[in-house]
């Protein structure tokens, strides 16, 4: 049946880690600023930028509980740093699949970080020349 094979790659595509050999290198890139973001307090200060009434909202669509007011106000709605892990995991599955199923998604950011990459390795090619 293509109805249960299309959704059986999908499956696969959401669920395996990262591959070597068929996912775009430069993925990894942005696996790791996505990690990064998550995992240093950036994610957290960013979103108490918004405002108390569409953190709720956001809430809400995970949460079977609506916010309070006093939540709201203090930030509490948004996953304390000990619930990272499993979010960067989901991160991580989610920017896979996309890569997966539609690449052309991801394209300019693929672009974004090989030229990133490209920078770094240019920048560090001339300290080693610049040391000899």
């Amino acid at each position: 049946n293509t109805c249960v094979h299309q959704l059986k790659s999908l499956a696969s595509a959401a669920s395996k880690k990262f591959d070597h050999i068929t996912d775009d290198s430069n993925i990894n890139t942005i696996l790791h600023a996505g990690k990064t973001y998550l995992s240093d307090g950036h994610a957290e200060n960013d979103v108490l930028l918004v405002s108390p009434y569409f953190r709720g909202m956001l809430y809400q669509v995970g949460s079977a509980d609506s916010p309070n007011e006093e939540m709201l106000l203090q930030g509490s709605t948004f996953a304390p740093i000990k619930s990272m892990p499993k979010i960067i995991e989901e991160f991580q599955h989610l920017i896979l699949f996309v890569l997966r199923t539609k690449p052309e998604l991801l394209r300019q950011q693929l672009q974004q970080a090989k030229d990133v990459e490209c920078f770094v390795l240019e920048s560090f090619c001339h300290s080693m020349n610049e040391e000899e």
